[in-house]
C-alpha cells in the first residue's frame, strides 16, 4: 500500500532530480555561452559540458524511475481501491438480499400465510361447513384483529345457524302436522260429499248437485295444494344425488303417459333434442319436466290446434332446453310473479293448479346451478327455458363413458 511516508520519498527524490535537470541545463547552457563566445574549440569546454550533459541524464533516469514507481504504486492503489468498492458493493448486495429475504419470511410468516389461513377458513364457511375454526393470531396487528373479528362472526353464526335449525325443525314438524290435520277434515268432506252425490243421484236434482260439487271441488282442490306444499318443501330439504341418465327417454315416456283431453282435441307434441343425456338428479327433472309439460298443456288446450314443441342443444356453458306452446300465453310484465309460490296469472276457475308447479321447476333449477325463465306474450303462446351448466362432476362423468374399456 502507498503510504504517506512512502510518498513524500517519492515526491522529495523527483524534486531533487528536477533541481539537479536544472543546475545541468544551467551550467550547460553557460559553458555552451562560452563555447559560441570563443573562436577557437577549446577542449576543456567540450569535456566540461558533456560531463554536464552526463551530470543531467543521471537526474532525468532518476526522474523517470521515480515516475514509473509512482505509476506503479499508483496503479496498484487504483487496483486496491477497485477491489475495495466491489467487496463494499457485494457487502451491500448481500445485505439488501438478506434484508429482502428476512422481510419476505416475516411477510409470509405473519401476514401472508395467516391470510391464506383465513381465506381457506372462510371459504369453507361459505360452503356451509361451519365446523371450521379460524386459527388464534399471536400477534395483535391488523391480521390478529381480523382473525379475532372473524371468530366472533363465525361464533355468531353457529348459534344462529342451530337456533335456525331447530326452528326448521320444528317448522317442518308443524307443517306435517298441520298437513295432516288438514287432510283429515278435507278427506271426510270429499267422502260424505261422496256419499250425498250418491245418495241423491236418483232424484236429479240439479241444485243439490251444485251444491255437492260446490263442496267436493274446493276440498279437492285444497288436498292437491297440500299435497303440492308437501312436495314442495321436501325437495327444498332434499340433497340432490347427480347422475347422468337418459333425458330423451324419459320425456318420451312423459309424452306418452300424458292423458287424452276430455274434449278429444289432443295436442301434437315434437321432441327435438340434439343430445339424449343429462347429468343431473333424474327425480326431481322428470318433476319440472312434467310440470311444464302439464302446463303447456293445459294453457294451450283452448286453441284450434294445439301444438307443443320440447327441443334441446348443447351449447358452450350447458345444455339448453326449451318447452314451447301456442296456447295463451302472458303479459311479460307479470314475469316475475311467474315462479312464486302461489301465484297466479289465471283464475283457479278457468285454469285448475295449485300454483306450486313452477315454483317447484325453479328450484329443480336453482339446486342443479342452472336457471328457468319464460318468454311471451298474450295471445302468442309461452315458451320455458331450462339451462342446465356444465360443472367438472359432468365433464369427468362425460370424459369417463366416452373412455373405451
Amino acid at each position: 500500500m502507498l503510504t504517506d511516508h512512502h510518498r513524500l520519498d517519492l515526491v522529495e527524490q523527483e524534486d531533487r532530480a528536477l533541481t539537479d535537470i536544472a543546475v545541468s541545463l544551467e551550467e550547460l547552457i553557460i559553458t555552451w555561452k562560452r563555447l559560441l563566445e570563443t573562436s577557437t574549440p577549446v577542449q576543456p569546454t567540450m569535456d566540461q559540458t558533456d560531463q554536464l550533459v552526463t551530470r543531467m541524464i543521471t537526474p532525468l533516469n532518476q526522474l523517470v524511475d521515480a515516475h514509473i514507481q509512482i505509476d506503479i504504486e499508483m496503479k496498484h492503489e487504483g487496483d486496491r481501491l477497485l477491489g475495495r468498492a466491489r467487496l463494499i458493493a457485494l457487502t451491500l448486495a448481500l445485505i439488501l438480499a438478506l434484508v429482502i429475504a428476512v422481510t419476505y419470511v416475516l411477510a409470509t410468516r405473519h401476514i401472508s400465510h395467516p391470510l391464506m389461513t383465513l381465506a381457506t377458513t372462510a371459504d369453507r364457511i361459505a360452503h356451509l361447513d361451519l365446523s371450521a375454526a379460524f386459527e388464534p393470531s399471536p400477534t395483535r396487528d391488523e391480521v390478529g384483529i381480523l382473525a379475532a373479528s372473524l371468530t366472533s362472526m363465525l361464533s355468531s353464526l353457529r348459534e344462529r345457524g342451530s337456533a335456525l335449525m331447530r326452528k326448521t325443525k320444528e317448522l317442518e314438524v308443524f307443517t306435517y302436522s298441520i298437513a295432516h290435520d288438514l287432510k283429515g277434515p278435507l278427506r271426510e268432506i270429499e267422502g260424505f260429499s261422496s256419499l250425498l252425490e250418491k245418495h241423491f243421484a236418483e232424484s236429479g236434482d240439479l241444485q243439490v248437485k251444485h251444491h255437492i260439487d260446490i263442496i267436493r271441488k274446493p276440498s279437492l282442490r285444497l288436498t292437491h295444494m297440500i299435497d303440492a306444499l308437501l312436495k314442495y318443501s321436501r325437495l327444498e330439504r332434499q340433497e340432490l344425488p347427480r347422475t347422468q341418465f337418459n333425458l330423451l327417454e324419459m320425456i318420451n315416456q312423459l309424452v306418452c303417459e300424458r292423458p287424452t283431453s276430455p274434449d278429444g282435441i289432443t295436442p301434437t307434441i315434437t321432441v327435438d333434442l340434439q343430445f339424449s343425456h343429462l347429468y343431473g338428479e333424474p327425480a326431481s327433472i322428470r318433476q319440472a319436466f312434467t310440470n311444464l309439460l302439464d302446463n303447456a298443456i293445459k294453457f294451450s288446450r283452448h286453441s284450434p290446434a294445439p301444438k307443443i314443441r320440447i327441443s334441446g342443444r348443447q351449447v358452450e356453458t350447458g345444455w339448453m332446453i326449451s318447452i314451447c306452446d301456442n296456447g295463451i300465453g302472458f303479459d311479460p310484465a307479470q314475469a316475475d310473479k311467474l315462479f312464486g309460490l302461489f301465484e297466479r296469472l289465471h283464475p283457479a276457475k278457468e285454469y285448475e293448479g295449485t300454483g306450486v308447479g313452477l315454483a317447484i321447476v325453479k328450484m329443480v333449477m336453482e339446486k342443479h346451478g342452472g336457471q328457468v325463465w319464460a318468454e311471451s306474450y298474450p295471445g302468442e303462446g309461452t315458451t320455458f327455458y331450462l339451462a342446465f351448466p356444465y360443472s367438472q362432476e359432468a365433464i369427468s362423468f362425460q370424459q369417463s363413458a366416452k373412455t373405451p374399456s
